[in-house]
């Protein structure tokens, strides 16, 4: 995909962040990236979101099955700059 167009985290929450997976678990993760410029922000989000589904369809792949709640990277709500992102941080 090139060079990432910011810093960014790819974080993961729930059961998989708490390391408690079992043989069964779902995916929870988001991508939070540095705030950027308005204008840049569509673009931005569009690469970070394409980031999300390779990431997440290969952890679906692996075993991992997608987030019945769509809690994840892939989704758009998931994948903010920071400036929208701490309420991930602080409530994911």
């Amino acid at each position: 995909m090139g060079e990432p167009p910011a810093k960014f985290s790819f974080i993961v929450f729930g059961s998989e962040g708490r390391q408690e997976q079992t043989l069964r678990t779902d995916q929870d993760n988001a991508i939070v990236f540095e705030n950027v410029a308005p204008e840049l922000r569509d673009q931005v989000q569009s690469y970070f979101l394409q980031l999300g589904t390779k990431v997440c369809s290969w952890l679906n792949q692996a075993g991992y099955t997608y987030c019945d709640g769509n809690n994840m990277a892939q989704n758009p709500e998931w994948c903010q700059p920071y400036q929208y992102g701490r309420n991930i941080l602080t409530n994911g």
